[in-house]
């Protein structure tokens, strides 16, 4: 398929809810390491302000997930996330 585009601005929303919309609309299946995330002192509730545009997934999700020191790993449509640990990208 043809790289999807997107351009999105978000002010201070928490990433869970920003990644459920995003499961939505990019139809992903997002699988998130909760524990992992609590035991990094990370947590979903973050509040993140970005905007992105004309930006391809990975870009979006790096903008989203960064800020709150999270990381993610793409495998087909799943979506992992968790606290920085895919690094090695």
């Amino acid at each position: 398929g043809g790289r999807q585009q997107y351009t999105l601005r978000v002010q201070e929303q928490p990433i869970g809810a920003v990644l459920q919309a995003l499961a939505k609309r990019l139809s992903l299946t997002i699988q998130i390491d909760e524990e992992g995330i609590r035991k990094a002192g990370k947590s979903l509730d973050t509040r993140v302000s970005f905007s992105v545009n004309q930006a391809n997934q990975d870009q979006l999700l790096e903008a989203l997930l960064k800020p709150a020191g999270l990381d993610y790993q793409v495998d087909g449509d799943r979506v992992r996330i968790g606290a920085e640990r895919y690094s090695q990208k």
